[in-house]
């Protein structure tokens, strides 16, 4: 009998280690290991993803109520005439350069000589420009600190001018971007100075003056104020006297006539009045939103959206249609901002500030309005006092924390956007 068990033992031993040793064997053990490890990520994934949420800081925005407006800017202008023909001007000074009475605003040529008085003006603009570029001695290179920061500024600007199409602004920018890189080099010791060159500019002036021949003549102003070159033909029609006294029907005559015409004597003009108007066609139901004496913050898309608060002095309405006009006025007439006729601007007649709150947040909650928020691991529901909303967001009111301590959205707080079986007090692992 002890011989049979012995013999079996052998044999299962012989057996199963031929099943452990097999392909069989080996694969059915890593099936089962892969099995494990799967149900294993399966089960940490879902219980994960029930946890997932996504946030979004609850930060201040301030959303502005803008009406739009092809509008006509109305001044008083003077046009400056030379009386001669065959002649060509050499201008002293750039459009909207404010200038004073009895200027020298250009020296007329015959056509011949015109060449070289505009060479004249030229080496006289670079002999300016280089001894702007020039600087005191006492300068450290510490300095270059304070011109880097402006370079960045002037940099942002020449960006923004090239893409809302003010080329004045460019040009003006470009050239003192250009001083303080002078500047710049001069103090870090790259150069000396512009003394040598100014020297030789002054002697190439010399030259031209000796051989440049006779001014036919000097034009002057007989009054001070802000010179251009140029001249639109509505100087006589859009003027800051009629923008007080006209009706609508006034107005739409003025837009339908034909410009003057210059003429081939006319120099340029003189805005000799600070004060100027800028007309706003709007609808009737606009009207209501708006108070004379009170000023309001327009946007001058031309001018690379440039800002300025202007007063409303006047509306006008249209007797028999649904037209009105917003009358505005202002004494300022910054540098490098185009006076151009007719602009496109925004008015902006009010604005509201709050707390963002994104569109897919808001919920409610036993009857209350409100959005998740998550702190620390925790969540809570805050009630929100929506008081405007956008196609992308809704804005909340900015509670008081003396009188509203808990349970209201404040800035700052972490919204929850999406999340699945969210409630009060919910800890997300």
């Amino acid at each position: 009998m002890k011989e049979l068990f012995k013999s079996i033992a052998q044999r299962s031993s012989i057996f199963f280690g031929n099943i452990v040793n097999s392909k069989i064997f080996k694969y059915i053990i890593s099936s089962l290991v892969l099995l494990a490890v799967s149900a294993y990520l399966l089960y940490h994934l879902f219980f994960s993803a029930s946890d997932s949420i996504v946030t979004e800081v609850a930060y201040p925005v301030t959303d502005e109520i803008t009406v739009s407006s092809d509008a006509y800017i109305m001044r008083n202008e003077y046009v400056i005439r030379s009386g001669e023909t065959n002649t060509s001007a050499a201008y002293y000074y750039d459009d909207g350069t404010k200038i004073a009475k009895n200027a020298c605003i250009a020296s007329l040529y015959d056509d011949g000589g015109l060449a070289q008085g505009n060479t004249l003006i030229d080496i006289n603009n670079n002999i300016d420009f280089l001894e702007k570029s020039n600087i005191d001695k006492t300068y450290m290179t510490s300095d270059t600190s304070n011109i880097d920061s402006k370079l960045t500024e002037l940099y942002y600007n020449i960006r923004s001018g090239l893409e809302n199409g003010n080329i004045s602004g460019v040009l003006s920018n470009s050239d003192d971007m250009l001083t303080l890189l002078n500047r710049r080099m001069v103090i870090t010791g790259e150069i000396d100075g512009f003394d040598d060159k100014i020297q030789l500019l002054e002697t190439e002036r010399e030259k031209y003056e000796s051989s440049l021949g006779a001014v036919t003549t000097s034009i002057y102003s007989d009054r001070s104020g802000y010179f251009y070159s140029t001249c639109d033909g509505y100087e006589s029609i859009f003027t800051a006297d009629a923008a007080l006294d006209m009706s609508y029907d006034d107005f739409i005559d003025f837009t339908l006539r034909s410009p003057e015409d210059a003429g081939s004597s006319v120099i340029g003009k003189i805005a000799y009045d600070y004060r100027w108007y800028l007309v706003c066609p709007v609808s009737k139901s606009d009207l209501k939103d708006f108070t004379e004496g009170r000023s309001y913050e327009i946007v001058f898309e031309a001018n690379g959206n440039k800002r300025m608060s202007l007063k409303l002095v006047k509306t006008v309405s249209d007797t028999d249609g649904d037209g009105s006009l917003l009358v505005f006025e202002s004494f300022d007439s910054p540098s490098e901002f185009s006076f151009a006729r007719m602009q496109s601007v925004k008015i902006i007649k009010s604005s509201v500030s709050g707390i963002k709150v994104p569109i897919g947040a808001l919920r409610v909650v036993d009857g209350e309005e409100g959005v998740y928020i998550l702190y620390g691991s925790k969540v809570y529901f805050c009630t929100a006092d929506i008081i405007a909303q956008n196609e992308n967001y809704y804005i909340a009111a900015e509670p008081d924390p003396a009188k509203t301590p808990y349970g209201v959205l404040y800035v700052y707080d972490n919204i929850i956007v999406s999340g699945k079986d969210l409630y009060a007090g919910k800890v997300i692992n």
